[in-house]
């Protein structure tokens, strides 16, 4: 699963050009991982999201995490709202935009880039000059330009499935986590002829 999902991600990217898809892909596969660290599916998604980013993905992704959530999270009817789950990975999936919160955050923008490749020279130039798939820049007051670097953002993707694999080796919870929920979405089934 690891495999197919870099080499699909990397083709897309290299060839495909798509580059808003692969972000948005990358922004899907990360909640998918996520779930199959915690065990749970259908009502923990954001958790999921919240999980691998933090405790799979480099120590790097953390920080970045915080800043989004510091600049999109606001209160509304004494609930909280935004968010990096929903600006990124709602507003790329079910608006195909990043979610902007112009309005909740009283002229705070949020605009956004993903950057691609044109060939695999560039692919590799990426991976070697970024440190991190993702940065949030202020560019003025109260302007931020978030940055989505798609193949460094692709090789940490692979990256945090090889630490949930070390994760699954070394820990019984998140073995047995891992184990429940490939179940519950017959994992299995995939690989029953292998």
């Amino acid at each position: 699963m690891q495999r197919w999902i870099r080499d699909d991600l990397t083709r897309s990217s290299v060839y495909g050009k798509a580059n808003f898809l692969v972000a948005m892909g990358i922004f899907n596969y990360i909640e998918t991982l996520g779930s199959l660290y915690t065990g749970k599916g259908r009502g923990a998604e954001k958790n999921n999201f919240e999980k691998a980013f933090k405790e799979l993905f480099p120590n790097k992704y953390t920080k970045v995490y915080e800043d989004i959530e510091n600049l999109t999270r606001y209160t509304e009817n004494n609930k909280p709202k935004g968010g990096v789950y929903d600006c990124l990975r709602c507003g790329m999936t079910h608006e195909y935009l990043i979610k902007n919160y112009d309005k909740v955050k009283k002229g705070r923008k949020i605009r956004f880039t993903i950057y691609g490749v044109d060939n695999e020279a560039q692919f590799a130039m990426n991976i070697n000059t970024r440190d991190c798939g993702i940065e949030i820049l202020e560019i003025e007051k109260d302007f931020f330009h978030l940055r989505i670097y798609n193949p460094r953002f692709i090789l940490d993707l692979y990256s945090a499935f090889d630490n949930l694999k070390q994760k699954i080796l070394t820990d019984k919870q998140v073995k047995s986590n891992f184990l429940k929920r490939a179940k519950e979405i017959s994992l299995h089934l995939l690989y029953k002829d292998v």
